[in-house]
């Protein structure tokens, strides 16, 4: 029986960290009059308290004027610079930024915000070229290590990216989002249990960041470790109920341990989004079936095929239920509409005879039972059964080479030997039929029908009191026998 039908790809999400400029701004880079210095010192520090106090486009209108004033302080390109990163106004920083440092080449301040509006401006060479001079300076910068991460991430380098997200998150191991890239990077490597390692720590970090814990959850599920990924996917789908395909994993979760209430419980809430959906269909009635509801089931498979009428894991579990339901002329038709879209299908064709063969369609078990014997010779057990049905469709010499054939394999199999038995009853050789009938009861004394048929060949065979004795034998072995007791009647009233 097949299970999901649908595996979701992780959501990656790869966010910026915030640059942040020293709190003390640099010293004035100029030589005007002492008083002036002084002037502009006092205006440069009224304009970055203002942003310290939350006032970000006071302080920006305060920094411009001052640009206008002293275009050469460096103090003053390396603040307006930075504010206009923070005011996502990156393309007007960069310029700023690169004649600061023309200016003052050495300015670590001015070199990693100017990485930043790079990275903001999509300028990524740029960007890598001036973070890498950050982080020789000073490998203490976490954004110059945590935005390179995520320009290499982008480009695919997935090793440079690694080393650039681990010692970002050495310098600054409470942040979610170096954890959840970082994971990203040990997934592209193909390292599942470090990225679900990194994953979840960005989770527990910020458990009301819905994609970092879809990212644990799914990283968990690649590996199969179906309970740990639970708790994950539960506060992904909590904090985002919108997440359709996040639900959905949650109830595959849910079925791989066993815990299919709750699969069901959180499936339900997806009917409405997924209602011409036939794996949706299939899995609530995998679900149902699973928790013994077969009424259920059969219905969702049923509107699974009223979708989509080819697909074989729907039609093989609606055809499993049939049978077991003893609905045997649907489950004929259900199996006979596998074979049909699956023609090699051994078990399929197994299938379809058997359900054939209870639904009294001797013809089409014999055919594909002949069909699976030929793939199989050494299936006794099914060789039997398609004697048996080749009987029943008077093919008593197909029947008796096959009945000889498992008798040949299993000398004590009794079935066999009553079958032989009949087919020499058949042809009104009574000797061969009474040996064949007590081979078979010697084989298993309590099989019934090879009392009753050696009964009738020693009637046959003007032996009736033998008859007799058989027949009350037979009684004593299964005493509400309906079968015996009306042969051992008529046999009686006729002495």
């Amino acid at each position: 029986m097949s299970l999901f039908k649908k595996s979701i790809i992780v959501t990656l999400a790869i966010s910026l960290a915030t640059v942040g400029l020293a709190q003390t701004p640099p010293p004035v880079v100029q030589d005007p009059p002492a008083a002036a210095a002084t002037t502009l010192e006092k205006r440069v520090a009224e304009a970055g308290d203002m942003y310290k106090a939350g006032k970000l486009k006071e302080s920006i209108t305060a920094f411009e004027a001052l640009y206008v004033e002293a275009p050469n302080a460096i103090t003053v390109k390396s603040w307006l610079g930075f504010l206009y990163v923070r005011d996502n106004q990156a393309a007007k920083a960069v310029p700023i930024l690169e004649a600061a440092r023309t200016q003052s080449p050495n300015d670590i301040e001015v070199l990693n915000n100017l990485g930043t509006a790079y990275t903001a401006t999509k300028e990524n060479d740029k960007a890598l070229e001036v973070y890498k001079i950050v982080r020789e300076k000073d490998d203490k910068r976490f954004e110059a290590f945590y935005n390179s991460g995520n320009i290499f991430l982008e480009r695919q380098d997935t090793a440079q990216a690694e080393a650039m997200f681990k010692r970002a998150s050495e310098l600054n191991p409470e942040d979610a989002f170096v954890w959840n890239n970082f994971g990203i990077s040990q997934e592209m490597q193909k390292n599942d249990v470090g990225a679900s390692e990194a994953y979840a720590k960005a989770a527990t970090l910020r458990p009301d960041n819905a994609t970092f814990s879809r990212n644990a959850g799914m990283s968990f599920m690649r590996q199969r470790k179906f309970d740990a990924a639970i708790p994950f996917l539960e506060r992904a789908v909590a904090a985002n109920p919108q997440d359709v395909s996040g639900r959905e994993v949650l109830v595959e979760a849910y079925a791989k341990e066993k815990r299919f209430a709750d699969a069901s419980r959180v499936s339900a809430g997806l009917a409405d989004s997924r209602i011409n959906d036939a794996p949706y269909w299939y899995n609530v009635g995998f679900l149902k079936q699973q928790q013994g509801d077969v009424k259920g089931a059969k219905a969702a498979y049923q509107k699974s095929l009223a979708i989509n009428d080819k697909d074989i894991d729907t039609l093989t579990n609606l055809g499993m239920l049939q049978f077991r339901d003893t609905e045997f002329d649907a489950a004929q038709r259900t199996f006979s509409k596998l074979v049909g879209l699956d023609p090699k299908s051994i078990t399929h064709k197994l299938n379809l005879g058997a359900a054939a063969a209870q639904n009294r369609d001797y013809a089409v078990a014999v055919t594909n039972w002949k069909e699976v014997i030929k793939s199989d010779p050494n299936r006794t057990d099914l060789r039997l059964e398609l004697a048996n049905a080749q009987w029943e469709i008077s093919d008593y010499d197909g029947a008796y080479a096959n009945f000889k054939l498992v008798a040949a394999k299993d000398k004590k199999n009794a079935n066999a030997l009553n079958g032989i038995g009949l087919y020499f009853m058949q042809m009104e050789k009574y000797a061969q039929s009474e040996a064949a009938f007590r081979g078979s009861i010697e084989a298993n004394p309590k099989f019934i029908p090879s009392y009753l048929n050696l009964a009738f060949t020693l009637e046959r065979m003007k032996q009736k009191k033998k008859a007799i004795d058989i027949l009350e034998m037979a009684q004593k072995i299964a005493p509400q026998d309906i079968e015996v007791k009306r042969a051992l009647a008529r046999m009686r009233n006729s002495s």
